[in-house]
């Protein structure tokens, strides 16, 4: 059923109808695939926020948001919008993206394709019913030539790795469809033989087009239940809700709004990190622009003046601001003036000089000497005796403001027998709290600031305007191997541990010199600067590389290497993030390195990249006035990542065909909307053996190794071995099912099959194992694996079942002198331990092809009464 206008998760929002005689029209998608929950909540959340706005709504969602459907909407839209309407396409679901196979022979398409998922993404048969990325931007196009006012809006993502919290959801797409890459190379051909050749160069971005996304390619966005919601929101919609509901959010901008946003979003998921693109100077959903960056509107009333919207744009008591008039002189302001107070959500402001009287009507408030922004802390419990004190010592400060609750926060002080500081996720950030004594409040909101400065460094975008650097540095990490080679790491959502060595990798892809710093932002704020040879930044010229770190005196490449402090409690991963910087110009950003110093204020420099830096290190950023002209112009590149506390585990032996999701999931898995199976049954189905570099005889042994976490008083793994006699090359083996498991589940569902010629007189698998779980690595493996909570995967169950698989196949390959992993997947409890799919079949259709094995597995739930679902 589709989703109703009214929801009573919805804030109640201020923003009104801006009146127009134009049509104004929203598109809204909601596409549930997979083990996403919020985003029906989504859809109906998007629609009580546009409606007000006086937009038509038409919704999409279940059987109406298939591929064709969606499509058909979408033009449907097209053809109705004339010049001048206004027109939004939202959508929310999973995305999805495809990585070219090393395989193929399609040298004409791209090494990755990606997707959106619509509801019928996961229909068996074979056929692709993706909506290519390609695809979309071509129905962007075509509705960019009939009105300017366009506004697509996508919360979902495309790669899938998860956060340090189970309660973040992905929304990319983790398991592979119905179809494989064949079906979608023929689909990403068709889309672009349709696309006209005379729009090919502009296709993939409408210039007037506005493109709000949940985050870049390369990152994760997350949907979560979320602070004054109902329910499961994505961290996009959900946060962009609350911005719009703020007494003020009339005068936003797409640049304003995304600046709101970023921070916002980041904080609820480390690593997710909004983008907009397109004419972002627009106010919002409007053709109108902002003449100028950062000015508000000075509202009068009663002889006062007042700024709207104080904690929509974090304005505070004494920050100052020009007062102008329409058309006149910035750069000499008639007054400035301060803010004096704060009350009802407005700032009231203090000018040092009478306005005449003929300019007041339009006045505008533009900044001279304002905070940074100030993060929202929470002051938990509310009737503590020292709650006031201690609200009012973080009130003081230009870097906080204490949190009325219903929002994301950037840390909580937790006050009993002292003052505990948690981290966004309730995790303690220190081993012993803050004592109740004098001083004891400045010292914990100095620590505060510091974290404050480091999230401003954590979300620092890259110079727009004329402080916007063109041209590209590449700012690669990976890790460093133990022998030797390396890893390369994704630019966002790794999960690295203790010990772990980095390399940072910099090639200046520009035709001119630049100049780059690197930081390290800590698990606690701490910030670090990495490039310490050269503290104006690392010069380097066009196409000239550099690494972080090589040993000066033999040039050996040593890394990063990455620890865990002693006194941090240790738990659940953290996030971690290395920033650089680059500029066009040599510039002394150590500063930023000096968390809890504030610096003398030094004279305006005319580079928008300095002021930042001052108003990271001091607490308050300047406006630029129009008459500086020297600009230094920079971009932010970054490496998000999520540290362990323990040791890295161990690495599993190669397969041939392995399934398992990203190690994120298995080490922090998604909770589950509803209980997963407490006992499955699992087996291989319709067996072909090819003749291949293992089958030197027509007999043949398949092993399986299943691993699983029940609890206390089960065996954590179970191990079979099926011997096959006179098979021929290519006819499938006349037995219908060969059983694995079947049993309680718990924790995860590990899976391994390997293939090995049979002489008839070798132990099987499990006589095997049993030899080596008495004593040593294996046995340890086995008793944590037994005695693991069954909720709380981690490093160290990755690796109990990583000491299992090496076992395996080290007794298979030295009993049978000659064995190939076959097969290896990891089925969690948020999918259903695997029984899922109609029949509990995977794949739905057709076979897993190994080199040497066709195959198909199935997984089902055991009901009471032996019964078996799905």
């Amino acid at each position: 059923m589709p989703p109703t206008a009214a929801s009573p998760a919805v804030p109640a929002c201020t923003t009104r109808p801006r009146g127009t005689d134009m049509t104004e029209r929203a598109l809204l998608i909601g596409c549930r695939t997979g083990a996403l929950r919020g985003v029906h909540a989504d859809v109906r959340l998007m629609d009580s926020l546009l409606t007000p706005l006086g937009f038509e709504t038409t919704v999409l969602v279940e059987e109406a948001a298939t591929r064709q459907g969606i499509i058909d909407a979408y033009r449907a839209l097209t053809a109705v919008t004339t010049a001048g309407d206004t027109a939004v396409v939202y959508y929310t679901g999973h995305g999805a993206r495809l990585r070219k196979p090393g395989w193929t022979r399609d040298t004409d398409l791209p090494d990755r394709l990606q997707y959106l998922c619509p509801t019928d993404i996961h229909h068996p048969g074979g056929t692709f019913r993706g909506l290519l990325a390609e695809e979309l931007s071509l129905l962007q196009w075509e509705l960019g030539e009939r009105t300017r006012n366009v506004t697509t809006i996508l919360d979902c993502c495309h790669a899938a790795r998860m956060s340090r919290d189970p309660a973040l959801l992905p929304k990319a797409d983790t398991r592979p469809a119905a179809f494989g890459w064949n079906a979608v190379a023929t689909a990403w051909r068709a889309a672009t033989r349709a696309a006209p050749t005379t729009r090919a160069a502009h296709a993939e971005s409408h210039p007037s087009v506005v493109r709000l996304v949940a985050c870049a390619p390369e990152e994760t966005a997350f949907e979560l239940v979320a602070e004054g919601l109902d329910g499961w929101h994505g961290a996009l919609t959900g946060t962009l809700a609350r911005l719009l509901c703020r007494p003020g959010s009339e005068a936003l901008t797409w640049d304003r709004l995304i600046a709101l946003l970023r921070p916002a979003v980041t904080e609820l998921a480390p690593g997710q990190r909004p983008e907009v693109a397109g004419p972002t100077r627009r106010f919002l959903f409007e053709l109108r622009e902002e003449e100028t960056a950062g000015a508000l509107p000075v509202r009068l009333e009663g002889g006062a003046m007042f700024l709207d919207g104080a904690e929509l744009f974090g304005i505070g008591e004494g920050d100052r601001y020009a007062i102008v008039a329409p058309g006149s002189d910035r750069a000499a302001p008639p007054a400035t003036a301060t803010v004096d107070l704060i009350a009802d959500g407005r700032a009231r402001l203090r000018p040092d000089a009478t306005v005449p009287a003929r300019l007041l009507a339009g006045l505008e408030a533009h900044p001279v000497r304002v905070a940074l922004g100030r993060r929202p802390v929470a002051v938990v419990p509310p009737d503590h005796p020292e709650h006031r004190r201690v609200a009012r010592e973080l009130g003081r400060s230009p870097f906080l403001r204490v949190s009325r609750g219903g929002e994301p926060v950037m840390a909580t002080v937790a006050l009993d027998d002292g003052l505990h500081l948690l981290d966004p996720y309730g995790a303690p950030l220190l081993a012993r709290p803050y004592a109740f004594a004098d001083g004891a409040a400045g010292r914990l909101t100095a620590g505060l600031h510091q974290l404050a400065r480091a999230t401003h460094l954590r979300t620092l975008g890259s110079g727009t305007g004329t402080a916007r650097l063109d041209g590209d540095v590449a700012f690669d990490c990976v890790r460093l191997l133990a022998d030797g080679g390396e890893e390369p790491l994704a630019p966002s959502g790794a999960h690295l541990f203790n010990g772990d060595e980095v390399v940072v990798r910099l090639h200046n892809r520009s035709s001119a010199q630049r100049y780059v710093s690197v930081f390290d932002i800590g698990l606690r704020g701490a910030v670090t600067l990495l490039s310490t040879a050269e503290p104006s930044g690392i010069g380097i010229e066009p196409d000239g590389r550099h690494e972080l770190f090589r040993l000066p005196a033999s040039h050996l490449l040593a890394g990063v290497e990455l620890y865990w402090p002693d006194d941090l409690p240790a738990g659940p991963p953290r996030p971690e993030t290395f920033v650089g910087i680059v500029t066009d110009r040599p510039q002394n950003l150590s500063l930023l390195a000096q968390p809890g110093v504030l610096r003398p204020r030094t004279e305006p420099c005319g580079s928008e990249l300095q002021s930042l830096v001052e108003g990271i290190a001091g607490g308050v950023r300047d406006g630029r006035p129009p008459t500086w002209r020297e600009q230094v112009r920079y971009a932010v590149r970054r490496f998000d990542f999520h540290l362990h506390p323990g040791a890295r585990p161990a690495e599993e032996p190669p397969f041939a065909v392995d399934e398992r999701p990203d190690l994120s999931f298995r080490l922090v898995a998604p909770r589950s909307a509803a209980p997963p199976p407490a006992h499955i049954t699992a087996g291989l189905r319709d067996l072909t053996l090819h003749s291949g570099p293992t089958l030197g005889t027509a007999s043949v042994r398949i092993d399986s190794l299943v691993v699983t976490r029940p609890g206390t008083g089960h065996v954590p793994y179970r191990a079979a071995t099926h011997r096959v006699a006179g098979a021929r090359d290519g006819e499938r083996l006349p037995v219908d099912r060969f059983p694995l498991y079947e049993g309680p589940v718990g924790g995860s569902l590990d899976l391994a099959v390997w293939l090995s010629p049979d002489d008839g007189d070798e132990p099987p698998l499990d006589q095997l194992l049993a030899t080596e779980t008495g004593a040593g690595e294996t046995a340890r493996a086995v008793a944590l694996l037994a005695t693991a909570d069954v909720n709380t995967p981690g490093g160290d169950t990755v690796g109990a079942v990583a000491t299992l698989m090496n076992a395996c196949a080290r007794l298979l390959s030295s009993t049978t002198g000659q064995s190939i992993g076959v097969f290896r997947t990891t089925h969690l409890p948020h999918e259903r331990y695997g029984a899922t799919t109609p029949g509990g079949r995977h794949p739905e259709t057709g076979l897993l092809r190994a080199p040497d094995l066709s195959f198909a597995y199935e997984i089902g739930e055991r009901l009471e009464g032996g019964r078996r679902s799905g």
